[in-house]
Order: C-alpha cells, then sequence, then structure tokens
C-alpha cells in the first residue's frame, strides 16, 4: 500500500502539472507539507486561504478532511472506488488518490507516486453506449473486460454514488453522469429539468445536454466548469472551505456556508444570493441530496468564488429532509425555513422574499420552460416534486407578489 503522496497542480491545460508537496499517510494521521519550490513560484497559491496557508510547516489531520479535505475532492467518490475496489482489493487511503485517473481529474490537483511523473494526455472521445454496458456489468457484480476497465476509470475521480465518466466531443469537456438500476425514475432527465429551472432564475449554470442511450435512458451531459480550455481552475467543495472533518454536522448548514463565502469569496455579495437562490431552488424542486460535497468554489484570476451549480435533480434524495440544515427549522424544505435563513446571507426579510417571489413565479412556469427537451410523459413523472404545496406551509410573503 501506498505511504507517500505526491501532489502536483496543473493550471495550464497543455502543461505539465508542478510539483506542489507531499502528502505522509501514517497509521493516526495524514501529513502535507508544500514543496519549497512551490512556496517560491509565481504561480503559487494557497490550497485553502485560511487552513492551508502558504508557509513551510506540516499540516495535518485525521483523515482528508478539515485542513486536508481538499485532496479529498479531487480523489474518487463512492463510485469511482467502486471501480477501483474492483481492480485492486488490498489498497488503502492513498492508493485511491493514485489509482483516480491523473488524466480526467476534477479541480486542478494531479497524484504521484514519484516526484518525478510525467502525465500524458487523455483520450478525446469514448463510445457512450459501451460504458454503458461497463456500468451494468458492475451493478450486476459481472467481471469486466479490460477494455471496460479503462472506460469505468474515466469518471472515478468525481465524488458521488452517480455512475459517471468524464469525456470530449464537439470540443468541450464534459461531466458523463448516466442512470443506474437504482433509480427511482429517468434521473438525468430529472437532473436537466433542475438545471434548466437554474438557469431560468439566474444562477450560474454549465451548459447541460441530454444524450440519449440504446434502451430508451439517457445520459446527462454538464460542461465542465473547472476548465476553459486553456486554464484549469481549482476546486474546492463546500465541505473542504468550510473545514469540516469527521461529524461536524453543524456545518452541514447553508448558512455556515454563506458565511464561508463572506470571508473567502472575491464577491461576497453575489455569491451570497446565488447560494440564497440554489437553496431555495432546491427546496422548490424537492432536491434533497443537497449535501455539503454537492456545492463547491473555485479559484479564478487569483480570487475564489462559487462554481457554477450542479447536481440539481427535481425530486432527489431518499430521505425527508434536506441534507443540509437551512433556517430556523433545521432540515425542513419549505419556504418559511428558506426565508428564516435570510440575515446569515445579508438580506432582509423583505429582500429575502422578493428573491423567493420572483423564484415561485419563474418556476411556476417549468413546464413551458422544459417543453423543448423533455417527453411529455417524463413531464408528468416528475409533476409531484415541482411546487410542492408543503413546501408553502408557514410562508407569509412580506412583499407583494410580481406577476
Amino acid at each position: 500500500m501506498t505511504s507517500k503522496v505526491y501532489v502536483y497542480v496543473k493550471l495550464i491545460e497543455k502543461s505539465q502539472p508542478i510539483i506542489a508537496g507531499v502528502l505522509d499517510f501514517h497509521e493516526d494521521r495524514i501529513d502535507f507539507r508544500y514543496a519549497k519550490s512551490w512556496l517560491g513560484n509565481q504561480f503559487r497559491y494557497a490550497f485553502h486561504p485560511e487552513l492551508l496557508p502558504l508557509i513551510d510547516t506540516v499540516f495535518s489531520s485525521r483523515e482528508l478532511d478539515g485542513c486536508l479535505g481538499v485532496f479529498r475532492d479531487s480523489g474518487p467518490g463512492a463510485w469511482g472506488k467502486e471501480i477501483i475496489k474492483r481492480q485492486y482489493p488490498n489498497i488503502g487511503p492513498a492508493d485511491y488518490l493514485i489509482l483516480s485517473n491523473n488524466l480526467l481529474r476534477i479541480g486542478a490537483f494531479r497524484y504521484a507516486e514519484n516526484r518525478d511523473a510525467i502525465f500524458n494526455e487523455p483520450n478525446d472521445e469514448i463510445n457512450l453506449n459501451d460504458v454503458y454496458e461497463a456500468i451494468k456489468a458492475i451493478e450486476q457484480g459481472l467481471p469486466l473486460t479490460e477494455q471496460q476497465a479503462r472506460l469505468l476509470v474515466q469518471g472515478s475521480s468525481m465524488d458521488g454514488v452517480r455512475p459517471k465518466v468524464f469525456s470530449k466531443f464537439d470540443g468541450q469537456s464534459w461531466i458523463l453522469k448516466f442512470p443506474s438500476k437504482n433509480d427511482y425514475d429517468n434521473k438525468p432527465i430529472n437532473e436537466l429539468i433542475g438545471m434548466q429551472l437554474a438557469i431560468a432564475c439566474g444562477i450560474d449554470t454549465p451548459n447541460v445536454r441530454l444524450i440519449p442511450l440504446n434502451d430508451k435512458k439517457h445520459v446527462i451531459a454538464i460542461e465542465r466548469f473547472d476548465t476553459d480550455g486553456v486554464n484549469t481552475f481549482p476546486l474546492m467543495s463546500a465541505a473542504s472551505a468550510m473545514g469540516y472533518a469527521g461529524k461536524e454536522t453543524d456545518k452541514k448548514d447553508y448558512r455556515w456556508f454563506a458565511q464561508t463565502l463572506i470571508r473567502l469569496s472575491g464577491n461576497p455579495q453575489a455569491d451570497c444570493e446565488s447560494l440564497f437562490k440554489r437553496m431555495a431552488l432546491n427546496v422548490m424542486i424537492s432536491n434533497k441530496d443537497d449535501h455539503i460535497y454537492n456545492q463547491a468554489m473555485l479559484l479564478k484570476t487569483g480570487k475564489w468564488q462559487l462554481s457554477p451549480v450542479y447536481d440539481v435533480v427535481c425530486g432527489e434524495g431518499n430521505r425527508k429532509n434536506h441534507a443540509m440544515t437551512i433556517g430556523d427549522q433545521g432540515t425542513d424544505g419549505n419556504l418559511s425555513n428558506v426565508l428564516s435563513a435570510a440575515g446569515s446571507f445579508g438580506f432582509t426579510e423583505t429582500q429575502a422574499s422578493e428573491i423567493i417571489n420572483e423564484m415561485i413565479d419563474i418556476v411556476s412556469g417549468w413546464r413551458q420552460i422544459v417543453k423543448d427537451y423533455i417527453p411529455q410523459a417524463e413531464i408528468k413523472k416528475v409533476e409531484w416534486a415541482i411546487l410542492h404545496p408543503d413546501i408553502f406551509h408557514g410562508y407569509v410573503n412580506t412583499t407583494k407578489r410580481k406577476r
């Protein structure tokens, strides 16, 4: 099992990554230290502006969380770990970083077992139906061919349980999310609806497409927001931005993340408004899988900022309430609870109510918004999740509704 991992940073798409530090995995902790060459590099930046300042010292945590959470963000999630375990059953935490695909990793980090690693460019395109067959083999417990294993590892470096790969087409890089046997419905369609509603509400949203597969299922393609084709942008999840470690349930809170944006963002007012809208939209479309790894920040032009929205799925989540605390009523999914959080985002109740009411009017027209993208039969399947009557319980307008 690997115990030492060299951390590289890739800031320019068509260049070799630069060595930036080393992670040492011990039985009781993980240590990180910046490379002296990184501390003196003209492109240097602090991996976390508060928790990992640019100083020559050792930073430690029990897991890849707390001050070291930024490295977890670019490691494999549940789906990626499953792919890796199928091929390498006897591995440790460090191996997951090494064995997930460096060439298509989210964010700017790359990992290697040595300090003079060479990183090759990825293949351009893949056959989506071939990938889907490999995913079905995994879910059915069937052995993978060598080709299938290569296809699936392309998605092993992004968090979450959803089957996914990264690929290029039409000159762009995309995150491709596939259907699963565990889906209650055609989840890619429900995500496309959520993303289109985010666009309609003025929330920064990547380009998104729905691509058909052979058996009437679909892939949702989300354009990668950690690269513009020339530059690669460092990324940290909301969990890492907040320094989440262990079971700190108090940080699973939109208000805590808003306060983190106020401290870390280069444009905190705009980012807090955007996060407030995302929170309200998740309530309006019953997206209860809104956890702290489904929000993130990017470093662009030397400033941290809220990333474009992602993982916005209508009717998502197996829990009764939301994954993050919203307001005074905890994780309850209603607009009264959303309104109660206004002060943490820098709003008065009147200002917050104006935002909520405008969004209600926009989301009320959701069928018209998505009619050109979604078959009518699929629209009917998700009606229950959007503007469910329960979300209005206790909500009192403090402004006149706009019509």
